[in-house]
């Protein structure tokens, strides 16, 4: 399933034979349950700002954003980390590491979560075999790495050939400084032999000794000579030993001078990325009449992934929400009036969809995130976009249905008062009854899916009662109004602010 994504991650970060044992270790740790499964280790990128490229890659394509090196340090840097943990283990460098984390992620989850864009509630059977072989080499022992101990040989050889030497120097040193051996005085000259003078040959045996202690000297010489040779060798040895360690130093410096120069690339390469994902897509950001903020996001052509800007955006409109309990944000994606109008719509709800997951992935609630329907545009340039409003909970719209009036009341979540302003429509309302005297008003109460049903039965009950009772004080009769069951239940993609409402309609 990621052979290819092996291959290139091998070449591309010089892993070799370890590209396929950071995949296997990778995935293993993506589908730990012990952190979250894959939810949780997707997190970890969400809450250090890396949500716009997460959404990204969801559902695979063309539009995944990349990750900085920096984004992968902040989410699983921290010490005893996944980072630590890969660079131990595979005895590779932290930044390939890095890098290759950074540049594999996008397209595994593009392929995990392909079609659907949801992440997957199970391990795929296919990629079952490489988590379990990711799991046994994140349990297996750590093997004596030698790597720690040939980096520091060539150091201790050197170091133990300059000793060597200064004890031969020393020795050799210590043997020229002795004092020279005293002279031997000249040997007599014996006088002309006589018979009488045969005692004379005694001398012969004091000749012998200074020969013998001649060449006693001599080989004490000739030995100082040779240890001296040796020392020089040892020397000559050492210095050259100091000179490989020079070379090699000089090579590491050119290997990490290299490193440094490709690390530099990637940064680049980073930035690159950074403008290629936000090219052709832009969010502002801006307010409506009354005062309250509004995010515009444009995209390119048939593409769907956020820009890079829209993070600190939807973190400013997450504080506004925060501090307006009663208000819920207001996603409304736009579509081209021509072309392929499924397409467009398809495209469209794909870009409100990421929009809504991105808010959520920062502390949004879901319940308190509104899709509207594609709305249709003219001008195809302003057609690509998606805007995000607010609006309040408790509010009333007003519309028709088949050339009659209609009235939906929206309520806050276990609220059931009538909001404010209901009386105005309410006359409106009652205006038209009375040009129309056989028209009734039916009364249906929604409510939302979560939570105890029966309770949410009877809240719904009550507010549909209570639009009943206003609508009978603003003079409309009795007998012209009614309580009735919905008649279709609430839609899957209706959200839970739309689904606490009740709905006005006229009927015969």
């Amino acid at each position: 399933m990621f052979d290819v994504l092996i291959r290139e991650a091998s070449a591309r970060f010089n892993l070799g034979n370890k590209a396929q044992p950071l995949l296997q270790m990778l995935l293993a740790r993506m589908f730990d349950q012990g952190t979250g499964g894959l939810k949780g280790f997707l997190d970890l990128f969400i809450n250090t700002g890396a949500a716009p490229q997460v959404q990204s890659w969801l559902g695979g394509g063309a539009g995944a954003q990349p990750l900085k090196d920096s984004q992968v340090e902040n989410a699983l840097g921290a010490a005893g980390g996944l980072l630590s943990t890969l660079t131990e283990r595979l005895d590779v460098s932290r930044d390939s590491v890095t890098s290759a984390i950074g540049y594999l992620l996008p397209p595994i989850i593009g392929k995990l979560t392909a079609g659907s864009g949801t992440l997957p509630a199970q391990i795929p059977d296919d990629v079952q075999p490489l988590v379990s072989e990711g799991q046994n080499l994140l349990s297996a022992p750590l093997p004596s790495s030698p790597g720690g101990l040939l980096r520091w040989l060539p150091l201790a050889l050197l170091g133990l050939v300059l000793a060597l030497g200064l004890v031969f120097c020393s020795r050799g040193g210590g043997n020229s400084g002795k004092p020279a051996p005293a002279a031997t005085p000249p040997a007599s000259v014996a006088p002309a032999a006589t018979p009488e003078a045969q005692p004379a040959s005694a001398p012969a045996p004091e000749a012998s000794a200074q020969e013998g202690e001649g060449k006693d000297a001599a080989a004490s010489a000739a030995a100082d000579s040779k240890a001296d040779e040796q020392a020089g060798d040892k020397a000559d040895g050492a210095k050259a030993d100091s000179t490989d360690a020079a070379k090699a130093d000089d090579k590491a410096e050119d290997k990490a001078s290299d490193s440094d120069a490709a690390k530099d690339e990637g940064k680049a390469n980073d930035k690159a990325s950074d403008k290629a994902a936000d090219a052709g897509a832009s969010a502002e950001a801006g307010n409506d009449s009354d005062g309250n903020p509004v995010l515009r996001l444009s995209f390119a052509d048939g593409q769907a992934a956020l820009p890079a800007s829209f993070a600190e955006l939807a973190a400013k409109l997450k504080a506004w929400l925060d501090g307006h309990t009663g208000a819920s944000a207001l996603i409304s994606a736009f579509t081209p009036a021509a072309g392929d109008a499924d397409a467009a719509a398809k495209l469209a709800r794909q870009r409100a969809a990421n929009v809504r997951d991105a808010l959520v992935a920062l502390g949004v609630p879901a319940d308190r995130l509104v899709l509207a329907k594609p709305a249709a545009s003219a001008d195809d340039a302003q057609a690509r976009r998606v805007d995000v409003g607010v609006r309040f909970d408790d509010r009333l719209e007003a519309g028709d249905a088949n050339g009659r009036p209609m009235l939906r009341v929206f309520f806050g979540s276990g609220k059931s008062a009538v909001p404010k302003g209901f009386a105005t429509h309410a006359a409106a309302l009652k205006a038209w009854l009375d040009e129309h005297e056989g028209a009734k008003l039916a009364i249906s109460g929604f409510n939302d899916p979560t939570g105890n049903a029966a309770a949410n039965a009877e809240l719904a009950k009550q507010r549909a009662e209570n639009v009943r009772d206003a609508l009978a004080a603003a003079g409309i009769a009795a007998e012209r109004l009614s309580l009735e069951k919905p008649q279709d239940a609430t839609d899957d993609d209706v959200s839970l602010a739309e689904a606490r409402r009740v709905e006005v309609k006229v009927s015969e």
